[in-house]
């Protein structure tokens, strides 16, 4: 239920090709699955992406904690997929100056 009056009030996506290009220039904010769950519910997380000056690792985490650590594309993706990530679009094009 809470999910779906998160998706009226804001735009969520679940396209990692354009968030794996994203996370390259700017912090996004992302709900991932909880690795447990209580009493049969899946426990979400909210965390953000860590742009490397390196740009050779994806980092999407919280709390000292990394649920995304990702290398590559192919390798983000699926990491992506495996914790049903959904991030909030970006109001304005992140990629002006």
């Amino acid at each position: 239920m809470k999910e779906d009056l998160l998706s009226h009030l804001y735009v969520m996506s679940k396209d990692y090709f354009s968030l794996y290009h994203l996370v390259k220039v700017s912090r996004i904010i992302c709900i991932v699955n909880y690795d447990t769950k209580i009493d049969g519910y899946q426990i979400r997380d909210v965390c953000q992406s860590s742009p490397r000056k390196d740009n050779e690792i994806i980092d999407i985490g919280c709390r000292g904690y990394s649920y995304i650590w990702a290398t590559n594309k192919d390798d983000f993706i699926e990491q992506c997929k495996k914790k049903d990530l959904e991030y909030f679009v970006p109001t304005k094009d992140i990629y002006e100056n």
